[in-house]
């Protein structure tokens, strides 16, 4: 159950950058050098992001995704 609201939390948190930004998923894609299906995946689904992939989306926002706790 954890798991599935922190994936929530990480989709809803790229989903309000992407809005702030006025960026569509196209242009997170592009940035990021992937398919736009794969970025549709991520927002619509409930993914299974690597640090990698959640440090490349971060990269390409402009924005953490997640802040951690000291």
């Amino acid at each position: 159950m954890a798991e599935v609201q922190l994936s929530a939390g990480i989709i809803a948190r790229i989903d309000k950058i992407l809005k702030e930004k006025h960026m569509s998923q196209r242009d997170l894609a592009r940035k990021m050098g992937k398919d736009e299906a794969v970025v549709s995946r991520w927002i619509t689904g409930f993914p299974n992001f690597t640090l990698r992939t959640l440090s490349q989306i971060s990269v390409a926002l402009g924005e953490p995704l997640i802040r951690l706790a000291e």
